[in-house]
């Protein structure tokens, strides 16, 4: 892929990111667009594709995380391993979503 990203960082895995996180910035936590949401790699290795190294963060947000990097990687590495262990309402079945009640 191009600009030294993975193969593996495709449209089905930024959508897949993207729903996980319900549609919202995990950082300032603003519901948007699938379309608005940038897929940030915690650790800014492009080549990263574990979904547990990508959040979404809204356009504002991401490019806060362009600066005091190591500041970021530090705070998101803590808070994803409490949020992402909750269970979410969504379930992936046959790459199509479907919504639970």
């Amino acid at each position: 892929m191009a600009n030294g990203y993975a193969s593996g960082f495709n449209d089905k895995l930024r959508w897949d990111i993207r729903y996980r996180d319900s549609l919202r910035c995990f950082l300032c936590g603003r519901l948007t667009f699938f379309w608005e949401l940038h897929v940030h790699h915690i650790d800014y290795n492009k080549k990263n594709t574990d979904s547990e190294n990508l959040i979404s963060l809204c356009f504002y947000c991401h490019a806060r995380t362009g600066f005091n990097r190591f500041f970021w990687m530090t705070y998101f590495q803590k808070e994803v391993k409490g949020r992402l262990n909750v269970s979410s309402d969504l379930s992936f079945i046959d790459d199509e979503y479907v919504f639970e009640d």
